[in-house]
């Protein structure tokens, strides 16, 4: 099970776990964020059941494997609840000198550098807006290269692979540049991951904008873009869903070729 990789149906049956515990008050609203946004971008069937081990009876189980036909309402309800709150403000630590030493700066290219990021939150799901996104990526680690995120329209949840050492990740938040502490966790050294700055942004872009048409999602409340592997290959989805739980979806390569189509039916 630990190598199983999840399919979206899997993360649906999770989030709904989540769900279901924070309506019956066994988990807050900040448990219920974090667990959502991990589910999100959950690679294997063994990390959903770390999510949700402590929210179900002894001896309760999920299945192993789901397998479904088109997924119907993918993303619930709580997508919209899962807007990460206002995050603390940049801490910028400044190296004192020791007497009258002059400290050079350090060269440990490990370690972001926070201090040159965007000022005010980006629009990420227009062109510039994403550009600058992504050119913040590259300021703050040295690189654009992420095993996953979540995009939204004024915020993301950003898994970036450590520069010097592609088998460590760090999840981020960014919302007015990256900030705050960053959960910390190891990666299998044949994982696919995306380089967002080989993503088509003009395509992307369109893909955002037709959504709603093209998925059949009327009166849409929230709208969200994932990079993630699909089918072993770097590729973007577009997620769109409103307050029925009306849902749909599509993926595309980085360079804009749609492969998969879940409208709401």
């Amino acid at each position: 099970m630990a190598g199983t990789r999840a399919s979206d149906a899997d993360r649906e049956l999770c989030l709904n776990d989540i769900e279901s515990a924070f309506a019956d008050g066994r988990i807050d609203d900040a448990e219920r964020e974090a667990r959502t946004q991990s589910a999100l971008q959950a690679k294997t069937l063994d990390e959903l059941a770390r999510l949700t081990a402590d929210l179900r009876p002894p001896g309760a189980q999920r299945p192993t494997t789901f397998t479904p036909t088109v997924p119907k309402g993918l993303m619930p309800k709580i997508l919209v609840a899962a807007i990460i709150p206002a995050v603390a403000a940049i801490i910028i630590v400044i190296a004192a000198s020791n007497g009258n030493d002059s400290t050079p700066p350090s060269t440990d290219t490990s370690q972001p550098n926070l201090g040159s990021q965007p000022k005010g939150t980006l629009k990420l799901h227009t062109a510039a807006g994403f550009e600058k996104f992504v050119a913040a990526t590259r300021s703050a680690f040295g690189t654009t290269t992420v095993e996953s995120a979540a995009i939204y329209p004024d915020y993301a949840s950003v898994n970036v692979v450590v520069k010097d050492n592609p088998r460590r990740t760090e999840r981020w938040s960014f919302r007015e540049g990256y900030d705050g502490d960053p959960s910390k966790s190891t990666r299998a050294a044949d994982d696919i991951v995306v380089d967002m700055a080989a993503v088509n942004v003009p395509a992307l872009m369109e893909a955002v904008r037709r959504a709603p048409t093209e998925l059949n999602v009327k009166e849409v409340k929230s709208i969200y873009i994932i990079l993630d592997e699909r089918d072993e290959l770097p590729a973007m989805s577009v997620y769109v869903s409103n307050e029925y739980n009306e849902s749909g979806y599509y993926v595309f390569t980085l360079d804009g070729k749609e492969t998969n189509r879940y409208p709401f039916a």
